[in-house]
């Protein structure tokens, strides 16, 4: 890092976002600031901080980058649209409470873009943040730890290195869960208290300066800690347990062995015969969505020279002859590795990035960022795109088969509603997944997630264990020395 480093913070208009810019700023760091509402920023200009009009702005040349925004999608939808103006070697720092859903989906964001993330939620309110006393809780990259210190120095009174990026996240899951445990069980004491004629004070004094006191500070002019508890004695939303009342946000707890998982999609009575009447509409579909199919593609032939790389112009075939539409997922050694993974919808193949790939796991949450819609004969398509052409590297068909959509709504149409939940049938992949548009401004994001149902395997990893095409049982690698 360098001596004086610049520092870009996302969302310094917030409770938190804006003491923590001005601490960075005053301990001598050059501070870039940006927040959606301009106006909210505003008093940083008294403390030298450039206020710039746009998160990309923000970020250009910048040597680290500081999220502290509202929730995953915030952050998601901001980085979406500024991280390909980070320069090369910056560092993402990551201090927003986000879950584990979110340090995942923002690790494989930074993974696409070559970006080094550090997760480092941090605890306190907005009095240790404007005084410079938050705790942080880091986890990432160890070289990157030292570089770092003048920003932590500067907005912490404490940080804390607890494992890899991800760890602190999950470490302030469990405080939070603990927060929420402390101030649910006071308020049920206090009304216990109450209930039984006791007052509150009475209880507090008890345990004033033992080993069970907590320090909640009083209320101002009543030296009443009762009152910082009474809020939360309110029924819980019907469905809701201590995480949500919490804001806890998380994957849900595992299954038990013997928990209903979702049944696979009927093939037979009632199912068959709704999937026949659907096939009896698909050539009027067809037709309407070849007219349409050219202009999906203008994209996608405008980023290519045929007459220098291999690649399908246009035209294919549908899923195999079952009247279903086709998948497949072809890996993709461009610039960076990654999984391609297309769907067959309104006479194209719907076409995200996968970083990571597919995954088995219920629980992972793999980011899919949307790309150019292709032809139909690009689900046959394994070769090397040349250098100097868009996407060069090798190209192999790692697994491909057909899908059903699980719903009523047409895939287009689901996608265009931004959730599409579907069923599989592949040579390595079988089961229902979902694919879910991230809401907010920005760059366009999906996540792409297994259901648990008979397909998932939590220890199965065919990523790394099957790394092969399924149509010439070739590697990349192989594909590459040829």
């Amino acid at each position: 890092m360098p001596k004086q480093m610049t520092v870009a913070v996302l969302g310094a208009g917030g409770t938190m976002g804006l003491p923590m810019a001005r601490n960075i700023a005053r301990a001598g760091l050059r501070v870039r600031a940006w927040n959606r509402s301009p106006e909210k920023m505003r008093p940083l200009a008294d403390d030298g901080v450039h206020l710039a009009n746009d998160a990309r702005a923000a970020v250009e040349g910048a040597d680290v980058v500081i999220t502290m925004l509202a929730d995953a999608d915030a952050v998601l939808a901001v980085m979406g649209d500024a991280i390909d103006a980070m320069r090369e070697g910056a560092v993402w720092l990551q201090t927003s409470t986000i879950g584990e859903g979110g340090i995942e989906a923002c690790a494989e964001l930074a993974e696409g873009h070559g970006i080094r993330l550090v997760d480092a939620p941090v605890l306190g309110t907005k009095a240790p943040a404007e005084q410079g006393e938050l705790v942080v809780l880091g986890s990432g990259p160890e070289g990157l730890r030292d570089g770092l210190a003048p920003i932590f120095d500067a907005i912490a009174q404490r940080t804390m290195w607890v494992g890899e990026t991800g760890a602190g996240t999950r470490l302030k899951v469990v405080v939070n869960s603990w927060i929420v445990t402390v101030v649910e069980g006071g308020a049920e004491t206090i009304a216990l208290a109450e209930g039984m004629g006791v007052a509150p004070t009475l209880l507090f004094e008890a345990l004033e300066g033992g080993a069970l006191d907590l320090p909640l500070p009083a209320d101002e002019g009543r030296g009443d800690r009762s009152a910082r508890l009474r809020p939360v004695v309110l029924p819980p939303a019907r469905g809701q347990g201590r995480r949500a009342r919490a804001g806890v946000r998380g994957p849900p707890r595992p299954r038990s062995p013997g928990a209903r998982r979702d049944p696979a999609p009927a093939r037979g009575g009632r199912a068959r015969a709704r999937r026949r009447g659907h096939e009896r509409h698909l050539p009027d579909e067809r037709a309407q969505s070849g007219a349409m199919s050219a202009d999906r593609l203008h994209r996608f032939r405008e980023k290519r020279d045929f007459s220098k790389t291999p690649e399908p112009r246009g035209r294919g075939r549908r899923g195999r002859g079952s009247g279903e539409p086709r998948f497949v997922i072809q890996k993709h050694a461009a610039s960076s590795l990654h999984y391609d993974f297309r769907l067959e919808a309104d006479g194209v193949l719907k076409s995200w990035a996968v970083p990571k790939g597919p995954s088995l796991d219920p629980r992972e949450k793999r980011l899919a960022m949307p790309t150019e819609d292709h032809p139909l004969a690009y689900g046959d398509f394994e070769g090397v795109i040349p250098e100097g052409q868009y996407g060069a590297g090798e190209v192999i068909v790692w697994d491909t088969g057909t899908y059903r959509v699980l719903g009523d709504e047409p895939a287009g149409e689901a996608l265009e509603n931004g959730h599409l939940s579907f069923w599989l049938e592949g040579e390595k992949l079988r089961g229902g997944y979902a694919l879910t548009r991230m809401g907010g401004d920005g760059r366009e994001r999906w996540l792409l997630v297994k259901k648990d149902d008979e397909g998932a395997d939590r220890r199965r990893n065919p990523v790394s264990t099957q790394p092969e095409s399924v149509r010439s049982g070739k590697t990349i690698e192989q594909l590459a020395r040829r």
